[in-house]
């Protein structure tokens, strides 16, 4: 995504990282 939506979606990858 862009701009806003970008931190959606790292913010979604960083908790499914920390969650493996």
């Amino acid at each position: 995504g862009r701009g806003k939506e970008n931190v959606d979606e790292v913010g979604a990858m960083t908790i499914k990282a920390r969650a493996t």
